[in-house]
Parts: structure tokens; sequence; C-alpha cells
């Protein structure tokens, strides 16, 4: 998984099994489509857990949209958990 901030581009690493649980955990007890303010912050600092902290929640909040914070959660759950995206199987054909 690649995400792109401030035009650099980070690579997501193979995930660890504590990422795993915590892709579980997110998704049994967070509604992804109602978040608040807190919940969103700790969703979000699984996503930078999830790239091995090369960034901070600051510059997620700085440089990502935010109608795409919700899909960015998701990606990385896929990701971790080894699920692909339609993307990443178009990429694939």
């Amino acid at each position: 998984m690649i995400l792109e901030l401030n035009e650099k581009k980070y690579m997501a690493p193979p995930a660890k099994a504590k990422l795993f649980r915590k892709a579980l955990v997110i998704t049994k007890e967070y509604d992804l489509d109602n978040l608040t303010a807190d919940t969103l912050d700790e969703v979000l600092f699984f996503v930078c857990e999830v790239f091995n902290n090369q960034f901070s929640l600051e510059d997620i909040y700085e440089y990502v949209d935010g109608r795409d914070l919700v899909k960015l959660v998701i990606d990385s759950i896929k990701h971790v958990v080894g699920q692909t995206t339609g993307e990443e199987d178009s990429k694939k054909k």
C-alpha cells in the first residue's frame, strides 16, 4: 500500500500480527461512518502504525483530503488483513 502526502510517497511494510488485532478491534468497535473526533484520532493513529510511523497524525490532517479519511482507514485495514482493494486488482490485470 502506498500513500502520498505532501508530494512524498510512503510504502506500508508487511503488517505484523499486532496490527491485525488492531484492525479487528477497529472493524468491530467503531462505526467508520459516524466517527467522533476522538475515535477519528484513534483510527488515524492506526494508519500511522500501518506505515511504521513514517509520518504523523498531524501530517494526515494537513495533507489528506477530509473526504478521503475513511477510505484511507478502510484501505489500511484491508492492507493489514490481506485483502486487496479494487484499485490494486485492476493494476494486476
